[in-house]
């Protein structure tokens, strides 16, 4: 079944769950799209390969197409379906039709923006393939545009499911210039190559896509050997004649087009005279044998003829083109992104937060000990939109144990730490509060969190709190949300509901014995 999500939902945080997670998520497709599709579906004297070639207007239906031809393998069908001609002649017309019904037809304005302005860079990247690369692969030149067209598919679904997410990374990595591995762990608990990889394996896509990712993630080492002589002074053939054969076996991978394509894209995206945009433009010359300033020229010949393309699809108006700042001067740069705004979590629960939150506040206290109390204050706070934290109490040596923790390492060891080394943990048990560490006072308290504490949770925008009773902390609250600010709405009902788990202490401790 599709998952169509309206509003952010905290993401998952394992490599298989987020394959799970992404695999059923169906990208949605204009009406006029679908209309020009059908039309060329139905014509009579269509090719598979002009068909295959009128997908490409369509990533949404390009990437259905292939993934449904490679979940209906055979014995007899084992190689995989890496290319629409392919996919569309074990699939047939029919079912190609059947899948683009299927597909949710949506405007720009329910689209999320994230996705459309990846399509805008994917459909970039199959321009600038076809007019760098294609002419040094004649023979293989649908091979380089259909498998530059689908290199990002995995994060078409990734900005399909949490465009808040795509948004946040982009404004810390490119609008703060924070470390875009580190701000990836934080927000989706995995590198995005290595997401991207593993997708690109599930669905089974051309081995070409697969060895670009590999490029950037197991085969690294050769990627930068290659950009070292790259950057060397001098015509680009005479470099590519000193080459190391390994080295030269390696660059001249016709799958290299791909991936320096989408790169040339993307970093353009960006800006044009950065030193992404220049490592790019170096190794595409590199692998051409073409000077740089003749891959620079081509490149931004290409990026014009792609904006005046684009320009005539309704559902890719209005999006930033790289080729508009072409025109500026050197050094210029587009406003950098700003993060979203933070939202109430998806997960929060009115209806089962308001009945945990009443259980809580029975009298008598309907708990028998208080393991079931901290089950019962673990239930209201997950109902509450917090599915990561860890509530710890104190043991006989002093130590904070986790009585229970969601959302943290599957089957690892409990939560275990020491408040005398924590001089903020210290003072927290002796004054109950909550502490909402944000962006803004992260740098106050970074070097007052345990180290253990930050492994599990490391990110800036993190709760901190104590639920006291007769005025000391008797539980310790540790909740964020994958790096994900808190608004202003969930931090309030956080407070009730730590105060309606005071109260439920309290009650507790003045059972009959």
């Amino acid at each position: 079944m599709a998952t169509r999500l309206s509003a952010p939902a905290l993401p998952p945080q394992s490599l298989d769950a987020w394959i799970e997670h992404l695999d059923s998520v169906v990208l949605p497709i204009t009406r006029e799209t679908r209309r020009d599709l059908l039309q060329a579906l139905h014509r009579p004297t269509s090719s598979l390969r002009e068909i295959a070639q009128a997908m490409l207007s369509s990533p949404a239906l390009a990437l259905a197409v292939l993934r449904d031809a490679n979940r209906r393998r055979s014995s007899s069908l084992a190689e995989p379906a890496d290319n629409l001609e392919t996919a569309l002649a074990r699939l047939g017309l029919r079912r190609a039709e059947a899948l683009l019904g299927e597909l949710p037809v949506m405007g720009n304005e329910q689209t999320p923006l994230p996705l459309r302005q990846l399509y805008v860079i994917s459909q970039h990247a199959r321009q600038q393939a076809g007019g760098l690369f294609v002419p040094a692969l004649p023979h293989l030149s649908l091979e380089v545009q259909w498998n530059t067209l689908l290199f990002f598919a995995p994060f078409w679904t990734l900005s399909m499911a949490h465009p808040d997410l795509i948004l946040r990374w982009a404004a810390r990595v490119f609008g703060e210039r924070r470390p875009a591995r580190q701000m990836e762990l934080e927000l989706f608990g995995v590198p995005l190559v290595t997401l991207g990889l593993a997708l690109v394996r599930h669905w089974r896509l051309s081995p070409w896509i697969a060895q670009g990712y590999q490029a950037l993630d197991d085969e690294r080492a050769s990627l930068i050997q290659a950009l070292r002589l790259a950057r060397r002074r001098g015509p680009q053939p005479q470099q590519a004649q000193n080459i190391a054969p390994p080295l030269r076996h390696w660059l001249s991978r016709p799958a290299n087009s791909v991936l320096f394509s989408n790169a040339l894209a993307l970093a353009a995206h960006q800006a044009w005279d950065d030193r992404h945009s220049l490592r790019w433009q170096r190794l595409s010359g590199l692998f051409l044998q073409h000077p740089l300033e003749h891959v620079q020229q081509h490149s931004h010949r290409q990026a014009v003829i792609s904006a005046r393309q684009l320009s005539q699809a309704s559902s890719l108006q209005s999006l930033w083109h790289p080729a508009q700042a072409l025109v500026w001067p050197p050094g210029c740069r587009r406003s950098p992104p700003a993060e979203p705004a933070a939202q109430l979590s998806s997960f929060f629960q009115r209806e089962d937060w308001q009945r945990q939150c009443a259980q809580l506040l029975q009298q008598p206290s309907p708990f028998a000990n208080l393991p079931q109390l901290v089950s019962g204050a673990a239930a209201a706070l997950f109902a509450c939109g917090l599915r990561r934290s860890a509530l710890l109490v104190t043991d006989r040596q002093g130590q904070l144990i986790a009585q229970h923790q969601s959302g943290l390492t599957a089957n690892g060891p409990r939560l275990k730490l020491d408040p005398g080394r924590s001089a903020l943990l210290s003072k927290l048990i002796e004054q109950p509060r909550l502490l909402h560490i944000s962006a803004d006072n992260f740098g106050e308290y970074a070097a007052q969190l345990p180290p253990l504490l930050t492994h599990h949770f490391p990110n800036r925008h993190l709760l901190l709190g104590t639920l006291g009773l007769h005025g000391r902390g008797v539980i310790l609250l540790i909740a964020d949300q994958h790096g994900v600010p808190f608004s202003a709405t969930h931090l309030r009902l956080v407070e009730k509901t730590t105060r309606c788990i005071e109260r439920a202490l309290l009650t507790f401790s003045q059972r009959a014995r």
